[in-house]
């Protein structure tokens, strides 16, 4: 979630879910899907003797299985035309060649698509496959190895598929604001962003509350309703009687130009590292809200008040 935030992503939910539950909302759903399977993580031995210890215990039967769990419903939620990467981090063939004939035999729908050769880049093993037609263990060379000796990398297996058919272009609803509810949201917008909220945010979405914290959430209540969601949408801030203040991950969403007051320091000013330790910085401010920038890029929220500018850094991202 950090992660997201800090790279400004304004379209996401984070779930910790079943596979099966999950397709069971989302069947069709996506154009894209990043299955970064649980393996056995041969790649890593020499970095974690703990791994080697799992390894011995459940051994490469026991995460194969995982991979093929996972890999069927995830082809369940990806849209016809639709593209996903499978990829491990282990050496096995089991995990990696046998795992994909498995589930492409099982799978007439899935195909692997050639990935583009760069430097240190081996072709998947056919060899290392079996149980499946000729013409699906042929194919199995558009997968790659990154081993360790040829590329930056602990050793690595990547594979792309993609879904036959196509699937209709969706046309999102118009926006439909029901920003009336938060009116203390729709005035400090007016006052501090140079541009309409709406054309900050995927289309399609709506204004929720969450206790009080205002969110713009891409996705239908029914779709999540349910299942274990750690955060769905963009957390804009928080609703506190009649004024809004706003969050860490609205800041990261926003470029300079579209906030009224900007600070954007040099990444060599020692103001950037005063900043991200929390604390006050002093000057001519404002009594408004600023967006705080380093050589452009937004690293969140300070109030002014007169001679001094109150750090709304977020507490658990502050450099210690």
């Amino acid at each position: 979630l950090k992660n997201l935030e800090l790279f400004g992503g304004t379209n996401y939910a984070v779930v910790t879910e079943a596979p099966f539950k999950l397709a069971s909302r989302f069947s069709g759903f996506f154009d894209k899907i990043l299955v970064d399977a649980p393996c056995s993580g041969e790649g890593m031995f020499h970095k974690e003797p703990s791994i080697v210890r799992n390894w011995e215990q459940y051994g490469n039967a026991y995460y194969a299985s995982l991979q093929r769990e996972i890999l069927h419903y995830a082809a369940e939620m990806l849209r016809p035309g639709g593209q996903m990467v499978y990829s491990t981090c282990t050496f096995a063939p089991l995990e990696d060649e046998q795992s994909l004939a498995d589930f492409l035999t099982s799978h007439p729908e899935m195909h692997l698509v050639s990935i583009p050769e760069t430097e240190g880049f081996d072709h998947g093993h056919p060899e290392w496959a079996s149980n499946a037609d000729e013409e699906i263990i042929d194919s199995l060379r558009k997968a790659v190895r990154l081993w360790p000796h040829k590329v930056r990398g602990e050793g690595h297996f990547v594979a792309l598929l993609e879904k036959q058919g196509e699937s209709e272009k969706e046309v999102f609803p118009a926006y439909t604001a029901n920003a009336s509810k938060f009116p203390a949201f729709v005035s400090w917008c007016k006052a501090n962003l140079t541009v309409p909220f709406e054309s900050l945010v995927p289309k399609g979405g709506r204004l929720r509350l969450m206790q009080n914290y205002l969110l713009w959430d891409s996705l239908p209540e029914e779709k999540i309703k349910g299942i274990r969601v750690l955060r769905s949408g963009l957390l804009l801030g928080e609703c506190r009687g009649d004024r809004f203040e706003p969050s860490q991950a609205f800041a990261m969403a926003l470029k300079k130009a579209q906030v009224h007051n900007v600070l954007d320091f040099a990444c060599t000013d020692e103001n950037v590292l005063r900043y991200l330790r929390g604390e006050t910085l002093t000057g001519q401010f404002e009594k408004a809200w600023y967006l705080v920038c380093v050589d452009g890029f937004a690293l969140g929220w300070a109030k002014g008040s007169g001679t001094l500018l109150k750090n709304k850094y977020l507490k658990g991202w502050r450099y210690l």
